[in-house]
C-alpha cells in the first residue's frame, strides 16, 4: 500500500483497476489452457506440452525458485504479525522467528495429518477476513467520512500528488500475483475443470475489491495525508490506530488471519506444481479424501520445511517485512515470466494441437496484448542500478535459465536417445 501511495499519490483506484485488467489478460492464458488441458502441472505441464523440456524444465526452475521464495516471505511475516498481534494484547515479546517456526509447524500439522479439513478451515478464514474488513471498513467509513477527498477518484495526471503511471500500474499489478495457483488444482475439481477460469476471475475480481477498500479506508482514516501513509509500514493499522485503540487488534488480527490463509492455498497448489516439476518419482505419496483435493505430502513437507529454513537464516537480523517485500519482489519476476511463456503458448498449441476450438480473439489477440502488458513489469524488475539484493535478481533469472535450458537439452536429447534405443531394440526382436 505504502509503495502504491508513493507512486500513484491519492488516486489509487484506477492504478488498482489498471492492475485488475492486466492480470485478467494474463488468466485468460491460463483458463484457457485449464479448460482443455486441466493438470496438477499447471504453467509447466502446458509449456511442456507445447514447446517439449527445453522450455518446460527452466520454467520449472523459475517456479520452484518463486514458490520457496514467496512462502519463505510468508512465513517470516507470518511470524513477525504474530508477534505484533500478540504485542498489542500486551503479551511479552518473543523473537519473531520463533512464531514463524510456530506457524510452519501448524501447517505442516494440516498438511499431513488434516488435510480433509485444510479446504475448509481456508474458506472459513476468508469469510472471517471479508466479514472482519467489512465491518472495519464500516466503522472507519463513520468515523472519517467528513474527510473525504474528491481526487482520490478523480482521474491521475502524471506529476501530479506524486502520481507516477510508469510506477504505479507494475505496483498494482503485482498486489494480484498468485491467482494462477488456482489452475494447479483444476484436475481436483471433480469434472469442473472448465470452471477454473470462472474461479480464477472470481479471484482477480475479489482482489481488486478488496484492495479498493483498504486502500479507500486508509485514506479515509489517515486525512488523505500522503506523508503518513508512506511512512507507515503498514498504512491501515496507522489508519486504524487513529480511529479507535482497540481497532489496531483487529486490525493485527485480520492480517494475521490473511497470511495464515495465503499459506494455506499456496502450498496446496504449489506443492501440486512442485510434486510435477520432475520430483514426481521422488514425492508420489498423496494425502487424499472422499471431499477434499489432494496434496502431495512430501513435497509439501518439504516447501514449508525448506522456505521455514530460508526465511529464518536470510530474515534474522532484518526488517521482516523487508524481507518480504524482497522475496515477493523475487517471485514476481519469475512468476511474470512464466505468465510471458505461457502468453507465448498459447497461439502455438490451440493453432497445432487444438485447432477445432481456435479462436484469433482468445488465442491470438488478447495472449499477444497480455504479453506486451508484461513488458515493462519485468524491465523494472531487471533494470540495473538498483539497491542490493533488487539489484541480483536479474542475475538469478539469467542463473535459473541457463542452467534450467541446459538441464532441459540434456533431458531432451536423454529421451531422444531411450526413445531411438528402444526403436532398434524392437526392430531386432522383430
Amino acid at each position: 500500500m505504502s509503495l502504491l501511495v508513493a507512486a500513484a499519490g491519492i488516486s489509487t483506484l484506477y492504478y488498482i483497476l489498471a492492475g485488475a485488467l492486466i492480470s485478467a489478460l494474463q488468466a485468460n492464458s491460463i483458463s484457457e489452457f485449464a479448460r482443455v488441458a486441466p493438470s496438477s502441472g499447471s504453467l509447466i505441464a502446458w509449456a511442456q506440452m507445447t514447446f517439449g523440456e527445453v522450455v518446460s524444465t527452466p520454467l520449472a526452475y523459475l517456479l520452484t525458485t518463486s514458490y520457496f521464495a514467496i512462502i519463505s516471505g510468508l512465513i517470516v511475516a507470518s511470524g513477525w504479525w504474530l508477534q505484533q498481534t500478540l504485542i498489542s494484547f500486551s503479551a511479552p515479546s518473543i523473537p519473531w522467528q520463533v512464531y514463524s517456526i510456530f506457524i510452519a509447524l501448524i501447517v505442516l500439522t494440516f498438511i499431513v495429518g488434516k488435510a480433509r479439513s485444510l479446504l475448509n478451515i481456508n474458506l472459513g478464514l476468508v469469510v472471517i477476513q471479508i466479514v472482519g474488513l467489512a465491518a472495519l471498513a464500516a466503522i472507519i467509513i463513520a468515523r472519517y467520512y467528513k474527510n473525504w477527498n474528491s481526487s482520490y477518484v478523480a482521474l491521475p495526471i502524471h506529476g501530479q500528488l506524486g502520481t507516477s503511471w510508469t510506477s504505479a500500474v507494475p505496483i498494482a499489478f503485482f498486489i494480484f500475483l498468485g491467482w494462477e495457483n488456482i489452475s494447479a488444482l483444476a484436475p481436483q475439481f471433480k469434472g469442473e475443470s472448465k470452471s477454473v477460469g470462472t474461479k480464477i476471475y472470481l479471484a482477480i475480481g475479489a482482489t481488486a475489491l478488496i484492495a479498493i477498500v483498504i486502500s479507500f479506508i486508509t485514506t479515509l482514516g489517515l486525512a488523505s495525508d500522503l506523508s503518513k501513509i508512506i511512512a507507515s509500514p503498514i498504512p491501515l493499522v496507522e489508519a486504524a490506530k487513529s480511529t479507535a485503540p482497540y481497532l489496531v487488534k483487529v486490525t493485527y488480527f485480520l492480517g494475521l488471519l490473511s497470511l495464515i490463509s495465503a499459506l494455506f492455498s499456496l502450498v496446496t497448489s504449489q506443492a501440486n506444481i512442485i510434486n510435477y516439476c520432475g520430483l514426481q518419482s521422488y514425492f508420489t505419496k498423496r494425502i487424499t479424501s472422499k471431499n477434499s483435493q489432494p496434496i502431495p505430502h512430501k513435497s509439501g513437507v518439504i516447501l514449508i520445511v525448506g522456505a521455514t529454513v530460508i526465511g529464518v537464516i536470510l530474515g534474522s537480523g532484518r526488517d521482516p517485512l523487508l524481507y518480504f517485500s524482497e522475496a515477493a519482489t523475487l517471485s514476481a519476476l519469475l512468476t511474470i515470466i512464466a505468465y510471458l511463456a505461457i502468453n507465448l503458448a498459447v497461439p502455438i498449441y490451440f493453432r497445432i494441437y487444438r485447432p477445432e476450438v481456435y479462436s484469433k480473439v482468445k488465442h491470438l489477440v488478447i495472449p499477444i496484448m497480455a504479453s506486451i502488458t508484461l513488458v515493462y513489469p519485468i524491465y523494472l524488475l531487471v533494470s540495473p542500478n538498483q539497491s542490493a539484493p533488487f539489484g541480483y535478481f536479474g542475475d538469478i533469472l539469467g542463473l535459473l535459465l541457463i542452467v534450467g535450458l541446459g538441464v532441459g537439452l540434456y533431458r531432451r536429447t536423454h529421451l531422444q536417445n531411450l526413445k531411438n534405443t528402444k526403436l532398434q531394440e524392437s526392430r531386432l526382436d522383430g
